[in-house]
C-alpha cells in the first residue's frame, strides 16, 4: 500500500504570511528559552537559510531546532508552570 504524504501548496505569499508567523512563534521561544536558561540550536533547513539566506530558504516552511535532552525536559517542566498558554501551545506529537 503506498502511502500518500501530506503537504501544502502555498502560494508565494502564503508561504511568506506562513514564514513570518513562524518568525513571531520563533521569538516567543528564544525569549522563553533565554529567560530560562534553556539551550537550543538552529538546526536543518533553518541553519542553511540563516547561513546561505539570511533568514529563510525561500521555499522552506518550518524552523528546525536542536536541544540537549536536560533542556528539553526543562522546557516541559517550565513551559507548563509559566506559560497560560493564550498565546503560543507547546505540543508533543
Amino acid at each position: 500500500m503506498a502511502i500518500k504524504e501530506k503537504y501544502f501548496d502555498f502560494s508565494p505569499s502564503e508561504l511568506r504570511r506562513a514564514q513570518l508567523k513562524q518568525l513571531e512563534m520563533y521569538v516567543y521561544f528564544k525569549s522563553f528559552c533565554e529567560k530560562n536558561n534553556i539551550t537550543f540550536f538552529f538546526c536543518g533547513g533553518c541553519c542553511i537559510g540563516t547561513l546561505r539566506h539570511g533568514g529563510f530558504i525561500p521555499w522552506d516552511d518550518d524552523i528546525d531546532v536542536f536541544m540537549p535532552r536536560d533542556d528539553y525536559e526543562k522546557l516541559w517542566r517550565l513551559w507548563g508552570e509559566q506559560e497560560d498558554n493564550s498565546r503560543f501551545e507547546l505540543l508533543r506529537t
